[in-house]
């Protein structure tokens, strides 16, 4: 048995997003920005618990993120991605961000245990300013923004109307024990990268992803 709540009840914008399966529960990204967000309180009774975490997606300039890609264009089979609930296909285009990681793992608690989850927002594929490769284009406020959850901010890039953008990272999905801060993080999935660019060629030197 849990009890959960949102760790900054007073955020603008942040709402519980969860889903109560039988014993299962699903905690969703509980805000609408990408960036600017609070982790999940849950109190776990004593027992056995399995995690599974899913990091958030990287910024791509289609939208889309392809499942895990080799360097010789080869991807992760389908029915791997599909045994652990993954939403990604292999997708051969150029400019894509990564996917998230997915990581699992089961514990035994023996006392009632405080945990803080973190659920990681997507990159994103935008630019702010029409400059490319200036000294402004690296100032944080012309960046894009990483997901929440330590997603990697992108500088800001800009050619031209048709050539354009860059994506940022995704954030972290974390479960942390006891404290809500970095060392006290027992089980992490890692997020994808964003994108380099709008324009590239699959596998070649502009590819981008």
């Amino acid at each position: 048995m849990i009890k959960y709540s949102l760790y900054n009840e007073s955020h603008y914008e942040a709402k519980l997003k969860v889903t109560e399966i039988r014993n299962k529960y699903v905690f969703e990204y509980p805000c609408e920005n990408n960036n600017d967000c609070t982790d999940y309180v849950i109190t776990f009774s004593p027992g056995v618990y399995k995690f599974e975490l899913y990091g958030a997606s990287g910024g791509s300039s289609t939208g889309h993120v392809s499942s895990y890609r080799y360097p010789n264009g080869s991807c992760i089979e389908d029915k791997i991605v599909e045994s652990v609930k993954g939403n990604t296909k292999c997708l051969r285009q150029s400019s894509l961000g990564g996917a998230g990681a997915y990581i699992s793992g089961t514990i035994y608690l023996s006392n009632e245990t405080i945990s803080y989850a973190t659920i990681g927002g997507r990159g994103i594929f935008d630019y702010k300013i029409q400059e490319e490769a200036t000294k402004q284009c690296y100032a944080k406020e012309n960046m894009i923004e990483g997901g929440y959850g330590g997603g990697g901010y992108a500088a800001n890039w800009y050619r031209r109307s048709n050539f354009f953008g860059s994506g940022s990272g995704g954030g972290q999905a974390a479960v942390k024990f006891v404290k809500n801060d970095l060392w006290h993080r027992v089980i992490v999935s890692g997020a994808g990268g964003g994108a380099d660019s709008k324009n590239g060629s699959l596998l070649g030197g502009d590819d981008g992803t």
